[in-house]
């Protein structure tokens, strides 16, 4: 019987974890409302093309009164830079992923490590933040 005990509570456990993950989950509504778009270089610059359409839908946000905050960060001496978006609504941050997501996977045919997005509760901390599997979207 302790063993059942044992093993139900596991179960428990794992299944709560697994629930509470929800900004791990690609492609789903979550309630992580910071979105990071970090324009990476390895030797080849950044993809312009993809930072100049995720300025456009941020300003497109923000014009429909979506944006709570905006960080960008300049990170190198090839344009390496990274950009923050906290949206106001998980449909606006989904909608925004999802228009900013064709461009960028149209880049990876070409440089599949370029550009990430990822997820967090706040702009300040890319590092807790998940990044994102754009296919998903």
């Amino acid at each position: 019987m302790k063993t059942q005990s044992k093993i139900v509570m596991s179960l428990v456990i794992l299944l709560s974890s697994v629930a509470g993950a929800e900004i791990r989950e690609s492609g789903g509504r979550s309630r992580a409302m910071a979105v990071y778009v970090d324009f990476r270089s390895f030797g080849t610059g950044i993809d312009h093309a993809s930072i100049e359409w995720t300025e456009h839908l941020i300003g497109e946000a923000a014009m429909n009164g979506e944006v709570e905050v905006k960080v960008v960060s300049q990170k190198g001496r090839e344009g390496e830079t990274q950009i923050c978006v906290k949206l106001t609504t998980d449909n606006a941050r989904w909608r925004f992923i999802k228009a900013l997501a064709p461009q960028i996977l149209a880049d990876r045919r070409m440089n599949p490590v370029r550009t990430a997005v990822l997820l967090w509760n706040e702009c300040g901390n890319i590092d807790k933040a998940t990044e994102q599997d754009l296919s998903k979207y």
